[in-house]
């Protein structure tokens, strides 16, 4: 996947949002059938059983061990055959306005094959127990397992390169997030990110907050800062010198880096090598890929 959709996406999972409105197990028998246009969201596991889908007139084999998800507002109808039920963990969740749409547009699957069944079963089963329960902290067990199902089918989608070719608002914004990328370390002019999208500046600050999730210059803070991050932990440069590297004064790196991590960088250094000796772990990150 481009490096510029991957950081669309995960700045769009950043902020994604979602409250799940009911959570359950079911044994539906043979000959079991529905039809509707919810509005609402739905995730299915299929724990055991055949069925079969048909949404927007595309029709889908339902099949054990597979996770689905299904967008509101589609027109959906599903069932069994005669000679077989199915046995499925389900939720209904609301997200933001064009949050599963998105997901769609960049041709994210339908369903995808889960290799870990207990895991998958486990959040369910967590999502329900937490539906039932009564606790202050409900919504927050909800949220958790809600965030902890979509990050596992995110987890068997397979992406790839022409993961969000054709949107419009991902593609005007790759040549603008790609040129962040190869001037990092220079004076950075909204005015120059308008013009590579084609946009009135006063219009570019809206639409970039809107695909992004943050204004043009809080996202070009925020990749200096990374940039810094790693090279505090994979080098013994000093701090101006890093700073002149991503771009930043001394004293203005200094003063995000106390702002947003809490820490200064000598001392965000010193801590990270503190951590990674005691653990005795290579750092390392996994990726979209």
């Amino acid at each position: 996947m481009k490096p510029t959709y991957k950081m669309i996406l995960q700045n769009y999972f950043h902020r994604f949002q979602a409250a799940v409105s009911m959570a359950a197990f079911s044994e539906n028998l043979p000959d079991w059938n529905q039809a509707e246009i919810p509005d609402y969201h739905r995730y299915w596991y299929i724990r055991s059983g055949e069925g079969w889908l048909v949404m927007d007139d595309q029709t889908y084999e339902i099949k054990p061990g597979r996770l689905y998800v299904l967008p509101a507002g589609s027109s959906q109808s599903f069932g069994t055959d005669s000679n077989t039920g199915i046995e499925m963990y389900w939720c209904h969740f609301r997200a933001a306005i064009g949050d599963l749409e998105f997901l769609h547009q960049l041709k994210f699957p339908i369903s995808v094959e889960i290799d870990d069944h207990k895991n998958i079963e486990s959040i369910f089963e967590r999502m329900i127990q937490s539906y039932r329960s009564q606790s202050l902290t409900k919504e927050l067990r909800l949220r958790s397992a809600m965030l902890d199902l979509m990050a596992a089918y995110l987890d068997h989608c397979k992406l790839n390169d022409i993961t969000g070719e054709g949107i419009e608002l991902v593609e005007k914004m790759d040549p603008v997030l790609r040129y962040i990328e190869e001037h990092i370390r220079e004076n950075i002019k909204v005015d120059k990110l308008a013009s590579i999208a084609y946009l009135h500046p006063n219009y570019f600050i809206g639409f970039f907050k809107n695909v992004v999730g943050c204004s043009p210059i809080q996202y070009v803070n925020g990749r200096r800062l990374e940039n810094a991050k790693r090279l505090l932990e994979e080098t013994t440069a000093s701090v101006a010198d890093i700073a002149k590297q991503v771009g930043m004064q001394n004293h203005y790196l200094s003063r995000l880096f106390k702002q947003y991590i809490g820490l200064t960088p000598s001392r965000y250094r010193q801590l990270y090598r503190m951590s990674a000796a005691s653990s005795g772990i290579k750092e390392g990150s996994e990726e979209l890929s």
